[in-house]
């Protein structure tokens, strides 16, 4: 049963022993890491920025946690640079190391009898800071709980904004209304490519991807990402969509819809 809790789309290591929920891969003091080495793309990979195909995913997700009632209500953003144990930043690592973190934090969830309903997207900032945004759904009420969880089972240092490991977002992101909502996802898809296009299958009509979907272009801002870029929990992945009769939004004109409500 709790298989099905986890990450449905990769971003971790699906069935590996853990050591516990509240047990943080300590490895000993903070360690110096080279943001250069973040950057580095490994052999047979390739950095990139998010597609279209990201957008589905995150798109329908949200979509489908709100058709199922357990709508993305709050937005979280997780520093892995603000890290007590080591942290290696290459790609597989940093996957790993985030998986493991989702796994721990969908146990918690499922504890506490809360929906395990989360996205999230993977960036590297202007600053070169390594950063994951996460929208999930969330009881208000639980949200210092959870941030405590996080930071204790995640080795974290804590600090004061905006220095702080685990934000949450203000209400302009992830809150309740639609557009505040879809507000939320475009900010998770601002690492999209603002030179890729979208031919429509039946018209035939050639249109920009982000100027279409009206995500903002943060120019240099944003920075291509080695590996896994966006993933979803496991009961709203493609496969438990399908399960449940959903229809996916796949055309630029219904991807548009969703954002722009």
């Amino acid at each position: 049963m709790m298989q099905k809790t986890m990450d449905g789309d990769g971003g971790g290591v699906m069935g590996k022993t853990m050591g516990g929920d509240g047990d943080a891969d300590h490895g000993g003091d903070h360690a110096a890491w080279s943001v250069t080495d973040a950057l580095l793309v490994p052999a047979g990979q390739s950095a990139k920025y998010l597609g279209i195909d990201d957008a589905r995913q995150l798109i329908n997700a949200a979509m489908f946690a709100m058709w199922k009632k357990n709508s993305f209500n709050t937005s979280l953003t997780i520093r892995w640079d603000c890290s007590i144990v080591p942290f290696d930043p290459s790609p597989k690592s940093w996957l790993d190391r985030q998986g493991r973190l989702f796994e721990r934090m969908a146990r918690w969830l499922v504890r506490n009898d809360i929906p395990v309903s989360y996205a999230w997207s993977r960036e590297i900032g202007s600053r070169r800071t390594l950063h994951t945004h996460v929208l999930l759904h969330l009881p208000f009420d639980q949200r210092p709980a959870l941030r405590e969880f996080l930071l204790k089972s995640g080795g974290f240092r804590d600090g004061s904004e905006p220095f702080s490991p685990l934000v949450y977002d203000r209400s302009v992101y992830g809150e309740g209304s639609l557009p505040q909502k879809a507000g939320a996802l475009k900010y998770c898809l601002k690492g999209m490519d603002i030179a890729e296009t979208y031919r429509d299958p039946i018209t035939g009509q050639t249109s920009n991807v982000m100027e279409t979907l009206r995500v903002d272009d943060r120019g240099e801002e944003q920075r291509p990402v080695a590996g896994k870029r966006v993933g979803v929990a496991r009961p709203l992945d493609r496969q438990a969509r399908l399960e449940a009769g959903w229809r996916e939004l796949t055309s630029l004109r219904d991807l548009y819809r969703a954002l722009n409500p």
